[in-house]
């Protein structure tokens, strides 16, 4: 059985929040049920940022670190040295990694996981950030 979770960037403080994502009937913003680390009794909805959410992949990096869209990684394409970094996309009906030269690789996250992470597309700064 796999893991289906989620993460995204809560509108009101830039954080990261982990769990499931829902929509608001079709009618309100984003929101995100998010339990890692709350109580586990409670279910805390927080509005978050569409264009941050991403679905874990199912694979960890070489840490033992989820793996989310939006991950950056250090290029080990040694075909396309002109790339310095990869980024998890889901295409197609898969989790794939993206080069910044634009080059999509099929079914090619799987090498990730013997990688670090060194940030996701969405923080400016990249640092590391838990879950």
């Amino acid at each position: 059985m796999r893991t289906i979770k989620f993460r995204g960037k809560r509108i009101d403080n830039g954080e990261w929040v982990y769990g499931g994502y829902v929509t608001n009937a079709g009618q309100g913003p984003h929101m995100f049920l998010a339990e890692v680390g709350i109580q586990p009794d409670h279910c805390y909805a927080f509005e978050v940022d569409p264009a941050t959410v991403g679905q874990f992949t199912g694979l960890k990096d070489k840490n033992g670190k989820d793996i989310y869209e939006g991950d950056l990684f250090p290029n080990f394409d040694e075909d396309e040295p002109e790339c310095s970094k990869m980024w998890v996309i889901f295409d197609n009906g898969s989790f794939r990694l993206m080069c910044e030269c634009g080059i999509v690789y099929s079914d090619y996250v799987w090498p990730a996981c013997k990688k670090e992470i060194i940030g996701n597309i969405h923080d400016k700064d990249q640092p590391k950030e838990e879950g």
